[in-house]
């Protein structure tokens, strides 16, 4: 159980002191007989106490959902090299604020599906495995912070590779269900490899999309620290949007290109990916709450006219 106050605890203890006081202090003057005074002071107490009960709003927690969820896993591939934070995108903002503003775009209009998040910079790693858990997978997304200019030794989408298969593999495991792609990158290769192919994991895709962010005139990039970071050249670093690498990489998949840019949304893609995908009935897995202040409220609600009623008679 968890509480969601409507008003905050410490205003409730104050208010239901006064209210105690005041009725204490009337039931002390009351012409009545001791009994009667007890059990009014009683009635008072229960209904201080409904009244706390229903303004601190009980939640009780419930896991088990039963809706209807797309047959669809949706993999994300982020790639977070410190190019990414390169501010070129919507003109002088990252190029990370477009990933996330993307991603939520996608979260939230495929309810149902499950997702999965892939890091890569000088390695790669599952962050999130396949869940339906939305804004789990959100957090994984929006905590997402640039490496140390230190770590960074040069970027591959190379690295991502290993972990994509991986992942893609798993969701071919379970029966019936459409692997989608989600790859987002500048396409900048600074560590002298060439791309490798990724034609192998085309008949694991069912749709998807590479996105890429950047511009062919680039964007000057600050480490963490908010400090501009220098080339080997003590020339201010720029990072420039490589889309023959993004457009290569999407023929590979088999899936199509996009520049983004905030210019447009991700409808089309959204809609292509839910039209070809399929609505089955079962449990999701999302912790969420029921409300359970009404059962408070009724017997409040009841005593309270009691003694509305019980005031009219009072002699």
């Amino acid at each position: 159980m968890i509480f969601q106050p409507i008003v905050p605890p410490s205003l409730l203890l104050i208010l239901g002191g006064i209210f105690f006081l005041l009725g204490a202090a009337f039931l002390i003057r009351a012409r009545a007989s001791i009994l009667r005074k007890v059990l009014t002071a009683l009635r008072l107490v229960l209904i201080l106490a409904l009244a706390g009960a229903v303004l601190m709003r009980p939640m009780l927690e419930d896991t088990a959902l039963q809706t209807e969820v797309l047959n669809t896993d949706v993999l994300f591939v982020v790639d977070r090299t410190i190019s990414m934070w390169a501010r070129d995108y919507k003109g002088t903002s990252p190029r990370m604020d477009g990933v996330r503003e993307d991603c939520r775009q996608i979260l939230d209009g495929l309810p149902g599906a499950s997702f999965g998040v892939i890091w890569f910079d000088n390695t790669a790693r599952v962050m999130a495995p396949y869940t339906q858990d939305a804004e789990t997978v959100w957090d994984v997304l929006d905590m997402i912070s640039m490496p140390d200019s230190d770590y960074a030794k040069g970027s591959s989408l190379n690295t991502a590779y290993a972990e994509t298969a991986h992942m893609l593999d798993l969701s071919r495991r379970k029966e019936g269900r459409q692997s989608v792609v989600i790859f987002i990158s500048d396409g900048e290769i600074t560590d002298g490899s060439a791309l490798m192919s990724f034609a192998d994991l085309r008949p694991y895709v069912d749709g998807g999309a590479v996105l890429g962010y950047g511009t062919e005139k680039g964007g000057e990039m600050n480490d963490g620290n908010g400090f501009t970071v220098w080339n080997s050249n003590y020339e201010r670093a720029v990072s420039r949007i490589d889309e023959n690498n993004l457009a290569r990489l999407a023929s590979d998949l088999g899936v199509v290109y996009m520049h983004r840019n905030g210019d447009s949304t991700l409808d089309d893609l959204i809609g292509e990916i839910v039209d070809n995908s399929r609505l089955t009935s079962g449990e999701r897995e999302a912790v969420v709450y029921d409300d359970i202040y009404w059962m408070f409220a009724v017997p409040l609600a009841i005593l309270i006219l009691m003694e509305m009623v019980g005031l009219l008679f009072w002699r």
